[in-house]
């Protein structure tokens, strides 16, 4: 089986997800889907697929699955115009802009038995994969307390981000969502708890008048585990870093995102370096062979929903100055 993909977006994250999907010998990308002529042309023509200026003319033609990287508040549109064209789809993070849309996704990729992945790609790091085998094989004991601390991504007014990264019609959020929602999805996947109430600060200090480039977060897990995020897009003349630190009752983990995982035990300690991997390579064959094999892929989206609610929670606890339970988001009892 060979599974057609179209890509909604001409810009980066597309030419990455069409860079993993060459590499896999049972799919082909059939269609390039971008309101940029120019850049849409362009990009079909490099990959060998057709283009299309309307993504709603590709999901009428030979496409069995679709990539979704396109601005934030696009995702909903998008992915609801898929799922009612019957084509499996591959969604970037953030999943949406509310928990109503995120139900509502997930309810039309379900009535049509849809393959429905979000794009989580930390959790292909190989340091993650190892430290989640460890944690399975109980190596860790159980998890007690996680730092997860992530800075970079280039100047101040540098241009490094995507400009529409700031901006407030396109983006559900700053730092918390273009990036720190990785660290969201990895520490509730690894501590293994649903994430109970969060406190939260943020801060805007480089980016004047746009969405918060800094934010800390305290959280508290049903297992009784507590949790901080740290995150920080501004001030650079530090190397970027994207860290997690984990505790549990038997042992740590400490992660150096793309380079190495250390664990420390009363019995042992050993650090391994990691090669460099593209997690999006894997992040693509995880939802291909999802669709070939017809099962369900490794990051749902309820996993997208969980993130979301944890992400939308920390922003209401910054704005109210108040804790948030997390609970009262997912359920919509607050919004």
């Amino acid at each position: 089986m060979t599974v057609r993909i179209g890509i909604v977006g001409a810009g980066k994250i597309g030419h990455i997800h069409a860079h993993g999907y060459q590499r896999l010998p049972d799919a082909k990308i059939a269609g390039i889907a971008d309101i940029d002529e120019r850049a849409g042309r362009a990009f079909a023509a490099e990959v060998g697929a057709a283009y299309y200026r309307d993504y709603r003319e590709m999901l009428g033609a030979d496409v069995d699955a679709i990539s979704i990287g396109v601005p934030d508040r696009l995702h909903y549109p998008v992915a609801m115009a898929a799922a009612a064209a019957g084509k499996h789809i591959l969604l970037e993070k953030p999943m949406c802009a509310t928990i109503r849309e995120a139900n509502e996704i997930i309810a039309a990729c379900r009535r049509r038995r849809l393959k429905l992945m979000l794009g989580f790609r930390h959790r292909f790091h190989a340091e993650v994969q190892m430290a989640k085998r460890l944690i399975d094989e109980g190596r860790l004991g159980t998890p007690v307390a996680v730092l997860d601390a992530l800075s970079g991504g280039g100047p101040a007014g540098s241009g490094a981000w995507t400009p529409w990264y700031w901006d407030k019609s396109m983006a559900i959020g700053g730092v918390l969502t273009s990036a720190g929602i990785h660290g969201v999805d990895r520490i509730h996947w690894l501590v293994g708890s649903e994430v109970e109430e969060i406190q939260a600060y943020k801060g805007t200090f480089g980016h004047a008048g746009k969405l918060e480039d800094n934010l800390v977060a305290s959280l508290r897990f049903a297992s009784g585990a507590i949790g901080s995020i740290f995150q920080n897009y501004n001030f650079f003349t530090l190397p970027g870093k994207y860290d997690l630190e984990l505790y549990g009752t038997r042992g740590a983990i400490r992660l150096r995102s793309g380079k190495s995982l250390e664990f420390a035990s009363e019995d042992q300690h050993f650090v391994t370096t990691v090669d460099r991997d593209d997690p999006f390579d894997k992040e693509v064959a995880e939802f291909v062979a999802s669709i070939v094999e017809d099962r369900e892929p490794a990051i749902t989206g309820e996993d997208g929903k969980i993130s979301l609610a944890i992400v939308l929670a920390a922003y209401r606890a910054a704005e109210s100055g108040s804790p948030v339970r997390v609970a009262d988001v997912y359920e919509e009892r607050i919004r």
